[in-house]
């Protein structure tokens, strides 16, 4: 799991809402000498989670007790992957898919730039058929993280285009307005005409990702 990420991750939640990191270093460092999964630990988890807006649990790598926990202790799970590696499901997904929805998981690619287009998304999907959503993530663009963390608390904004026919092509002042007015949309759907209209902004834009 990329440390730079989860550094880039926390301070976007920052800068959103009220958020609290947990890893199995705060755990020792407040429990010392107790296993992360004894009841004290998991009482003072749940008095967290009362408290504070969205708990994120930093899990290991590993398929050990940790990760166990925050699996059990959380209703969603963002599945984590340096995009460069190899798309194979590793223990702790499969873990946390066995446990969870796999649709309320989430599919992190992370990229260490940006590019105009990227390839091989439909590997990592193979591996997870049923995941709720997928993203793509460059650690050098802020935007990408912010975006991450809007649809993580529900905030994502998105642009839905009616149909129409031939007066479908009006989406493109529409759209032009809002953008004039300082909307930034995170997702774009449609249908019929509006759907074609939503098709060619993201190809402009470059938010169709294979």
């Amino acid at each position: 799991m990329s440390p730079i990420f989860i550094r880039r991750l926390q301070e976007a939640f920052d800068a959103s809402t009220r958020a609290r990191f947990v890893a199995r270093a705060d755990i020792h460092a407040r429990f010392a000498g107790l296993p992360v999964d004894d009841q004290p630990v998991l009482n003072w988890l749940n008095e967290l989670e009362a408290e504070t807006d969205i708990i994120v649990y930093v899990a290991d790598e590993e398929a050990n007790d940790w990760t166990r926990v925050c699996i059990r202790q959380a209703d969603g799970v963002l599945l984590l992957a340096d995009a460069s590696c190899s798309p194979r499901l590793n223990p702790s997904e499969a873990l946390a898919l066995s446990v969870h929805s796999p649709s309320s998981g989430r599919l992190v690619l992370i990229h260490d730039t940006r590019s105009t287009a990227v390839s091989g998304t439909s590997a990592w999907l193979d591996e997870r058929p049923h995941v709720g959503q997928h993203h793509h993530v460059a650690l050098e663009d802020g935007a990408d993280i912010e975006r991450l963390v809007r649809f993580i608390s529900g905030k994502a904004r998105g642009y839905v285009a009616a149909g129409g026919g031939s007066l479908g092509s009006i989406h493109l002042g529409v759209y032009k307005a809002f953008v004039e007015a300082g909307a930034c949309f995170d997702y774009l759907g449609g249908t019929s005409s509006g759907a074609a209209m939503m098709a060619g902004f993201c190809k402009r834009l470059g938010c169709g990702r294979d």
